[in-house]
């Protein structure tokens, strides 16, 4: 048997190897390319249009992929970045950075859309929620670099691979962790591509896959995969496909086809039944890096290094009308959508400031007035323009006194501000006029790394590399001195009373001091490895001290009255070491800044990131609140950048799994979903106890059996970071949507708890999680599911009425 391929189009718009490509649901073809580009096109009168080119990564672009709808596009790339593009408007949504700052070499978004999966140099995938913009998950058990993975079409399991030659496979859930299966040894010299068969089935207590992986031994392979009684991954059969390395593999939609792409700078296609070859496509001139099918199995693309896109046509005689746009509609994915654009426009940049020459080292909020410190040994002033809304410099800046780098700025509350530098001078600063109020000079010269202004606007306390911390008193001009430490003193906190000092050092060694008898009430070692870098008491709580190093890891502590140092909880985000932390003024919120290039927002009820800024063009070295929280100011390089925050008085639930809410956060989710009078009796429930009642538990509590099943539908949603207030469920009767996937259902079927659930994702719930409801938390007794015929028959029709 052989197949009828014909090339019908051909483009050198990439100026360098064309890495990946990519069709959509709709028809769109993605190219990603070491040019730092990806471009999107169509297919028109079997003829290529180039019709965006996507502009962002600041390295070359190792892959592309899209949503299972094809409205997110999301690429990885060398710079340590994947990118998530709205495909219609060509914005960038959002960008997630590697946690090791490494290259990424492959992203795949799971079927569901609500998980991104990355990997690439650092031996590390990583599983992203996208509409939170947040980590979830890290697979660490790849010793070798990732340049492959996929998940199943159910979006059950994930498939891994490495540069060592092994497969992996693991179940796709957060909240899973160890492997199901794997094979040490799927190809000698390593594994390049790896991809699944669209064709599966699926069993209450068995689901059965096939996947094909090619690698640099030049041979396609075959793999069965099952999961649930036992897991497994064997060799079905393999072939060699070409000379040198096999670099690409796809599956064509309907599964009876491959394609595989390789060094031999030629594409072959095959059966998948017996991987009979059935047609080999030449052209290019250097090695095929990449092919893929389109969704209707009709096109091919292939890119090659040698810069050129190459498309081909299985059937000449057939009609590609179905690869002009047409729109598709996933209520799920347009939710994840939503809430990345809303992200995008709630924290966005509205300016940078320029003027400093060299690094700028610190920065910080009083009256509308913004200093900055700098290595060029300048203090600058920036105060906004209320008619322009622009911030601009003051007359009197910048304040010039200092002769080496001003490593710390910070006001008083009378608006006095403080400068620290390297020459070892503290200056307070009249900010009006620009004249020096007072000054103090370290008797021997030495620089100070850190200074801070208590509350009364009476004292000066400042970190120095001598090793030592000195408290200055602004009435008097007395200095006093904090022995104990054996390194820089790094880090200074004042806590809300006054009365106590927490400082903390390049050796990492906190220590706690009374104030008024210079005493050291508390000393921890090891606080950080590497060395404290910065801390901070909570405002308005004198118990309550956060503490971030070289270590990338911000650390809470509860001080109780003896002064008994207890960590409570450590914060893991950053993937370098942390410049600076900073509480807003009401202290909802903690910033944290890193040498991740990246700056992140925490709520302090939960410490759960609420927002991340950046990438910046360099590691971020302060970051500060306006006094309304309004807008954050982020230092790096010889800039500032100017952040518009979203952060709202009220109580902050949406952006946080279900799980994680605190008491307060499960009366606000009440009350949002119409349940407000039963807040009295959900008061002691926190967010993980809400997920885990039960139907009987919730009558037990005393809510009205006219609104138990309502309620749990809303915990459900909310177990999936979805709410009926978002808009997307209130056009659509409740019985079409599946309680699990909160999206209308394909195949419905009852299960014995008298839900009906989409059939794939309640076996997915029973794989996951054995022989309970979703909805009741109840043990189910039978698991058989029952198909729901006239439902089906009655959500088609409303598909077709829509």
């Amino acid at each position: 048997m052989s197949l009828n391929v014909s090339k019908i189009g051909e483009s050198d718009a990439h100026t360098s190897d064309i890495t990946s490509c990519h069709f959509s649901k709709n028809g769109i073809l993605a190219t990603s390319s070491s040019d730092q580009t990806i471009k999107l096109w169509v297919l028109k009168n079997k003829e290529l249009h180039e019709i965006a080119t996507l502009k962002g990564h600041k390295y070359g672009v190792n892959f592309c992929c899209f949503s299972p709808q094809g409205t997110l596009l999301a690429s990885a790339s060398t710079d340590s970045t994947t990118i998530i593009w709205d495909v219609k408007t060509g914005d960038n949504l959002c960008c997630l950075v590697q946690p090791s700052g490494f290259a990424v070499r492959v992203c795949q978004f799971c079927p569901q859309s609500a998980f991104l999966a990355t990997a690439g140099d650092d031996d590390l995938v990583c599983i992203w929620n996208i509409g939170e913009k947040e980590l979830v998950r890290t697979i660490r058990d790849h010793e070798a670099t990732i340049f492959s993975l996929a998940f199943s079409p159910d979006g059950n399991i994930l498939l891994t691979s490495d540069t060592v030659g092994r497969c992996k496979v693991w179940a796709a859930q957060p909240n899973h962790s160890l492997m199901l299966a794997g094979v040490e040894e799927a190809h000698d010299l390593g594994v390049n591509c790896v991809c699944f068969s669209p064709l599966h089935s699926s069993g209450v207590l068995e689901n059965a896959y096939s996947a094909a992986t090619c690698g640099n031994d030049g041979f396609l392979a075959l793999w069965k995969l099952k999961t649930g009684a036992e897991n497994t991954i064997s060799l079905d059969r393999r072939v060699f496909a070409h000379d040198g390395s096999a670099m690409c593999v796809d599956f064509a939609a309907d599964g009876v086809l491959i394609a595989s792409s390789g060094g031999d700078k030629v594409v072959k296609i095959w059966a998948a039944e017996d991987l009979a070859c059935l047609s080999i496509l030449e052209g290019h001139e250097r090695y095929v890096t990449t092919c893929a099918f389109s969704m209707s199995g009709l096109v091919l693309a292939t890119g090659s290094s040698d810069r050129i896109l190459k498309v081909w046509i299985l059937d000449k005689n057939k009609n590609l009308s179905n690869h002009q746009d047409n729109v598709s509609s996933s209520r799920s994915e347009s939710y994840f959508q939503l809430k990345l654009v809303n992200k995008r426009q709630q924290n966005k940049v509205i300016q940078t400031l320029t003027g400093h020459s060299s690094d700028v080292n610190s920065c910080h909020f009083h009256a509308g007035i913004l200093a900055t410190g700098s290595a060029d040994a300048t203090v600058r002033l920036w105060k906004e323009d209320k008619t322009s809304k622009v911030f601009q410099e003051t007359a009197v800046s910048p304040l010039q006194g200092h002769s080496y780098s001003v490593y710390s700025v910070h006001f008083s509350s009378d608006g006095s501000l403080v400068s620290a530098s390297l020459d070892g001078s503290l200056i307070l600063w009249n900010v009006n006029t620009g004249e020096k109020i007072k000054t103090f000079q370290h008797p021997e010269n030495i620089g100070f790394r850190v200074v801070r202004v208590s509350r009364d606007g009476q004292m000066v306390i400042a970190g120095s590399d001598d090793n030592c911390c000195h408290l200055w008193s602004l009435k008097t001009g007395k200095v006093d001195v904090l022995a104990g430490h054996e390194n820089t003193v790094l880090a200074v906190a004042l806590a809300h009373s006054g009365e106590i000092v927490a400082t903390g050092c390049s050796g990492g060694t906190l220590r706690v001091w009374q104030v008024q008898t210079l005493r050291c009430l508390a000393v921890l070692d090891d606080v950080h490895d590497l060395g404290v870098t910065c801390c901070s008491f909570k405002p308005s709580d004198n118990t309550e001290l956060v503490t971030a190093g070289n270590d990338e890891q911000i650390k809470v502590w509860s001080l109780d009255e003896n002064q008994m140092i207890t960590l409570m909880i450590t914060l893991a985000g950053h993937s370098a070491s942390i410049m600076s932390i900073s509480f807003s003024i009401n202290g909802k919120f903690l910033a944290s800044t890193s040498g991740d290039k990246t700056a992140k927002i925490w709520n302090t009820d939960s410490y759960r990131c609420l927002a991340t800024l950046g990438p910046h063009s360099r590691y971020v070295t302060c970051g500060v609140f306006s006094e309304d929280s309004n807008i954050f100011a982020a230092t790096f390089d010889r800039f500032v950048k100017l952040w518009t925050l979203s952060l709202d008085g009220e109580v902050e639930f949406e952006n946080i799994p279900a799980s994680d809410w605190s008491e307060l956060q499960v009366q606000s989710f009440l009350t949002k979903e119409g349940f407000g009078k039963y807040g009295g009796i959900f008061s002691e429930i926190s967010g993980g106890n809400l997920l885990a009642l039960s139907s009987l538990d919730i009558e037990e509590l005393g809510v009205d059996e006219s609104d138990i099943e309502k309620m749990l539908q809303k915990i459900q949603w909310a177990r999936f970071g979805v709410s009926a207030s978002d808009g997307f469920v209130d056009d659509v009767p409740n019985e079409f949507l599946c309680p699990i996937t909160c999206d209308l259902m394909v195949n419905p079927v009852r299960c014995s708890d008298g839900f009906v659930y989409e059939e794939t994702a309640i076996r997915e719930w029973l794989l996951t999680r054995r022989n309970t409801s979703p909805m009741t938390n109840l043990e189910l007794s039978d698991l058989d599911l029952v198909p729901c015929d006239e439902l089906c028959h009655r959500i088609q029709s409303f598909r077709k009425s829509s």
